[in-house]
């Protein structure tokens, strides 16, 4: 096959989307399939040291805005606050898609006219996507199918304002290029040509599994070359703290981590922030810009972290609990609030990040083991990126034979 990955990065978001494509993308690579990327910014290098083809798609703003405006903005947004109650979530996808400007009418309108020239140019006869709405508007305009990570907390919020905004912009680019019949945003989402794929078992999820449906437990690559060339310690018990946005600031992090790990020589923490430019230590919290997790997971007693997907599904597959400290954002509380329901980790509100409430949480692993060794096996069971490119292929073929294209 010939396949389009559609790489989604966000103005004030990490690489967690392209590590999980990347991934899919090599698995069909060494499985002899011809593979593009859809990317733009500092990504389209990344997949080019990767050794794949990129076409350079426009680069998203925050709401639409002047580059040096979104600049500042998501720069910003490290420490911003949203403004909600603690305790309450916050947004959906469709809101979240306006606001780093992927719903934009004239960014989404450009998008598809270049990923669709691309796909032309490839010959494709799949997308493989993760929140794209250009990558689902080729597909339909195409007639191929598209594969696309999901999760249940995706569909949050259906008919709100900005899933009805979101449904309007894709009909007028839809009309763009004379596709003149209405058609909802559900159809294009979640019709029968789109296949979903979870990045995570049932226990963490709600979704039924079905023939349009695969779990496949972890799939994640290496984007980033570490910044720390980490060697184990004899006789240290590792943590490994990560934050996003709209979590904890690292002003937060470097009053109170220091404070709760005092007296625990036994403990080295590592705290990885993009933020962080030059390396420091605080007693023994190292602050780091960026670290191989699967390097460092392994040694682990405990991950603290802002509820990302690929935090939380990385640590248990390595039976290491998790901290969640996931502010209101919609999806990290969704995750936070599995994690804590299945005995594998507990989520703190904002105003539960103190030395305190930490310290009392160290020695979790030894508390929630028996779920956190059955919660690992299960991630072994789900087998990743060869189950996910098994399952893609299977429900490829099915389509052809059914002839639904």
């Amino acid at each position: 096959m010939k396949i389009m990955f559609s790489a989604f990065t966000a103005p004030t978001s990490t690489l967690g989307a392209v590590t999980r494509m990347m991934a899919l993308a090599k698995k069909f690579t060494h499985e002899g399939h011809t593979v593009n990327f859809c990317a733009f910014g500092e990504t389209i290098g990344q997949l080019r040291d990767k050794g794949f083809t990129v076409h350079e798609m426009p680069e998203p703003t925050i709401f639409g805005l002047p580059k040096v405006i979104s600049d500042m903005l998501a720069n910003y947004s490290y420490k911003a606050k949203l403004p909600t109650k603690e305790g309450k979530s916050y947004g959906n996808l469709w809101q979240f898609l306006f606001f780093t400007g992927h719903s934009s009418r004239r960014y989404l309108l450009e998008c598809v006219r270049r990923q669709k020239e691309a796909c032309e140019e490839l010959g494709a006869d799949l997308i493989i996507t993760e929140l794209d709405p250009s990558g689902y508007i080729c597909a339909h305009l195409l007639n191929i199918p598209i594969a696309a990570t999901y999760a249940t907390v995706a569909k949050k919020d259906e008919n709100s304002y900005f899933w009805k905004r979101t449904e309007n912009i894709v009909n007028y680019v839809l009309k763009h290029f004379n596709n003149n019949s209405w058609i909802s945003l559900h159809d294009i989402i979640y019709g029968k040509k789109v296949f979903k794929l979870i990045p995570s078992i049932p226990e963490l999820e709600d979704a039924p599994q079905n023939e349009n449906t695969c779990y496949c437990g972890n799939m994640l690559e290496t984007v980033r070359k570490s910044s720390v060339n980490f060697q184990p310690e004899p006789d240290k018990k590792y943590i490994f703290c990560y934050f996003g946005t709209g979590s904890i600031s690292l002003d937060t992090v470097e009053k109170q981590l220091p404070r709760a790990l005092k007296g625990r020589d036994d403990i080295i923490c590592y705290m990885a922030s993009n933020s962080i430019r030059r390396e420091y230590n605080i007693d023994n919290v190292r602050f780091v810009n960026f670290i191989n997790a699967h390097a460092l997971l392994p040694h682990c007693i405990l991950t603290i972290c802002h509820g990302g997907l690929n935090s939380i599904t990385q640590s248990l597959e390595y039976g290491v609990p998790v901290l969640s400290f996931p502010g209101p954002i919609f999806e990290r509380r969704y995750n936070s609030e599995m994690l804590q329901e299945r005995g594998v980790g507990y989520m703190g509100e904002l105003s539960d990040f103190n030395a305190e409430w930490i310290r009392a949480h160290l020695d979790s692993s030894q508390i929630l083991s028996a779920n956190l060794k059955h919660i690992q096996q299960r991630f072994k069971e789900y087998n990743g990126v060869d189950t996910a490119y098994n399952r893609i292929c299977n429900w490829v073929e099915s389509i052809r034979e059914t002839q639904l294209l």
